[in-house]
């Protein structure tokens, strides 16, 4: 009903439209044909040889579909049943089968890991299975000596409790909960000890308490020297940019942080497990320690949960996610709990694209049932100058141009450079709602959002751009003029 009574004020806030001009509703048909034109288009640019994306709701999935090769040279075609390494997205999966122990009692998060390890140095007395799982245990993460002394990701630990050494004899980076920084070797170290709360192997423990009851089945640990079945390849983009394969490193000392392979469709049907009612699987008691963020000692709030980073995103709907990133792989899940919506992309191809969150939130968009469209006038179309503004200070000038397609629809591209206007990146997809032209612009390192104020006298004039640097969004203000108004 909500998404009617939208439509019925966009009809009213442009009543001097034309007549030919109309509102466009939500369907899963359209949503499915924006995310796949937005997802050809960030593979292109990107240059990842191939990639999966799917959404879900909690109860079923609701498209799938997969772009590229899983073997570029061969030009086998890549779908949503083919394994991926999954990078530190492992890291939720971990904190699944953590939360399943606490919920059946048998492990106490708040308590000294020391009840389970008492042979570890004195210096870790004061750290918890909380901690390990929030990032705020003080344990370090990967230093450069880890890969270039020992090589970590070419030996093979037979253990988790082999894999210690790597890390166990180094101090403490800060005291235990009193701050946050993230930490793959506190997943090794917290899955030995679950190993010891639950009475068995970790590896085994985890395909019992969370992938046999979520239909996981190929969900498994990357074993390198194993057979396994309907895995793609592994590429990265080297210094001349172009893609190249590389091969499958073993990661038999972080199989909690970073050691799976699985499918766009078993992360889903995991997702969906989190936005379920309460369950068998998770009651939610349960659910509300997962995602309950970590408070330092000292009262600062962390970005995360049991695993989960809990956030909001460009568009600022609640965001529960995790991504992944190492040789040969590029994941992520997100939650959307207010939308009722579950999305997860994975790359073969390493650190490609950059900012691969970007792209889910773009997908979350053209799946939030609440909205509905009026399409642009055809005054809105042709080309822009824009220039953009961090305050005061200009950051960027280029050129931006719309042009209508099918269906009455609108796409693009983008000059980010006003000296190479004929550098461009393409904008698949143009959306206006009434309030707000929004544009989506794919890019080597993900999608920049380009959102544009109403049309004023059928021009565009102002709006911002907004684009993920570092570890988070930046927003740019934005001034548009007609590009005919640049000419001398």
């Amino acid at each position: 009903m909500f998404r009617y009574l939208c439509a019925f004020a966009a009809l009213l806030l442009f009543t001097t439209m034309s007549a030919q001009d109309s509102i466009q509703y939500y369907s899963l048909e359209r949503a499915i044909q924006l995310s796949k034109r937005l997802l050809q288009e960030v593979r292109t640019t990107s240059k990842v040889a191939g990639i999966t994306a799917g959404v879900a709701r909690p109860n079923g999935i609701l498209w799938q579909d997969g772009f590229g090769y899983a073997d570029a040279e061969k030009r086998v075609p890549i779908n949503p049943s083919m394994k991926f390494r999954i990078a530190s997205l492992s890291k939720i999966l971990t904190a699944a089968g953590l939360a399943r122990l606490y919920q059946e009692g048998r492990i106490h998060l708040d308590t000294s890991i020391m009840a389970y390890l008492p042979d570890l140095p004195p210096a870790f007395a004061g750290v918890t299975a909380r901690q390990l799982a929030g990032h705020t245990s003080g344990v370090r993460h990967y230093i450069d000596a880890d890969f270039k002394t020992s090589l970590i990701d070419f030996k093979n630990y037979p253990t988790i409790r082999d894999a210690l050494p790597i890390f166990i004899r180094d101090p403490l980076v800060f005291a235990p909960g009193t701050n946050f920084q993230y930490s793959t070797f506190g997943f090794t170290l917290l899955s030995a000890v679950m190993e010891v709360a639950g009475g068995e192997n970790f590896l085994t423990m985890m395909q019992r308490e969370v992938f046999n009851p979520l239909g996981m089945y190929n969900t498994l640990p990357n074993h390198p020297d194993s057979s396994i079945t309907n895995m793609t390849l592994t590429y990265q983009i080297n210094k001349k940019g172009n893609l190249e394969s590389v091969k499958n490193s073993r990661p038999s000392y972080k199989w909690a942080g970073g050691g799976y392979l699985s499918t766009v469709t078993d992360l889903l049907e995991f997702g969906r497990a989190h936005l379920n009612p309460s369950s068998v699987f998770f009651s939610e008691q349960t659910k509300k320690v997962l995602f309950t963020p970590t408070v330092s000692l000292s009262g600062n709030w962390n970005p995360a949960g049991l695993g989960w980073f809990l956030s909001k995103d460009i568009r600022g709907r609640r965001h529960d996610f995790h991504s992944g990133s190492q040789t040969g792989a590029r994941a992520m899940l997100a939650l959307y709990p207010e939308q009722n919506l579950i999305v997860s992309m994975l790359s073969n191809t390493g650190n490609t694209p950059v900012h691969i969150e970007t792209v889910t939130m773009a997908l979350a968009d053209y799946f939030d049932e609440n909205q509905a469209f009026v399409v642009l006038p055809d005054s809105v179309l042709g080309e822009y100058y824009f220039e953009a503004c961090d305050g005061s200070d200009a950051v960027q000038e280029g050129f931006i141009y719309f042009w209508r397609v099918e269906n009455n629809e609108v796409a693009g591209n983008f000059a980010p450079d006003k000296h190479k206007p004929k550098t461009r990146l393409p904008m698949p997809v143009v959306l206006y709602d009434g309030t707000r032209v929004r544009a989506y612009v794919a890019t080597p390192d993900g999608v920049i959002f380009v959102d544009a104020d109403p049309p004023v006298n059928g021009r565009i004039k102002y709006g911002k751009m907004t684009y993920f640097q570092g570890n988070g969004p930046r927003t740019l203000t934005l001034t548009f003029k007609s590009a005919a108004e640049m000419v001398p």
